[in-house]
């Protein structure tokens, strides 16, 4: 009597999140869209604010940083954002390093600003105020959001789409936290060298 076998009993597990991906999909995920569509949208704003500012200098303002950053900061994130747009829509690795690392520099940055909260509290003696209870309550709204947008770009099938065969998300999120601390020292280290040359905030 001849049995057939119906399922492999030697088929393979289904790979884990974090295994390398292979192959990619033939459609585009549709979180990546809706994402890339917001970029292109946030840097035409971005470029229009920052042309409206621009607009309202006056020329005793040229030795301020603000003046500085929206006549040069405002126009590279205008480029940057518009190009991580086109980036993610067509499937590039640099647009969803780019990507990534905007979406988890907020959940680096509003971690710190929540450790600084406590320190400053116990051992600074500065009161918990409103204002304190409104920050804490903002950066833990935009820890949530921000961590899942770089979960979502960390999910397998959003890997698959950019093509990375051996990334994962431990590595991708390690990668992208050295990188947010270097820029974060470097910026330091601008904003440092403009103040000690005789720039001011005003």
């Amino acid at each position: 009597m001849n049995l057939a076998l119906t399922n492999n009993p030697y088929q393979p597990p289904p790979p884990l999140e974090d295994d390398p991906v292979i192959g990619q999909p033939e459609v585009r995920p549709v979180g990546i869209s809706i994402l890339a569509v917001l970029h292109g949208l946030g840097g035409l704003l971005i470029g229009a604010l920052g042309v409206f500012l621009a607009t309202q200098f006056k020329e005793e303002d040229s030795s301020s940083i603000i003046a500085w950053v929206v006549v040069v900061v405002a126009p590279l994130l205008t480029v940057l954002s518009i190009a991580t747009a086109i980036g993610l829509w067509l499937g590039h690795k640099w647009a969803w390093w780019l990507a990534t690392l905007y979406y988890f520099q907020f959940v680096i940055g509003g971690a710190c600003v929540l450790l600084t909260i406590p320190v400053a509290y116990l051992f600074l003696d500065r009161p918990i105020t409103q204002r304190t209870v409104e920050l804490l309550l903002e950066h833990i709204v935009r820890i949530v959001i921000f961590a899942l947008l770089s979960g979502y770009m960390t999910k397998r099938k959003v890997f698959a789409y950019f093509q990375f065969k051996r990334l994962t998300r431990l590595r991708a999120l390690g990668i992208s936290t050295a990188a947010i601390l270097a820029l974060a020292l470097l910026m330091g280290l601008l904003v440092f060298l403009a103040l000690s040359m005789g720039a001011r905030f005003a």
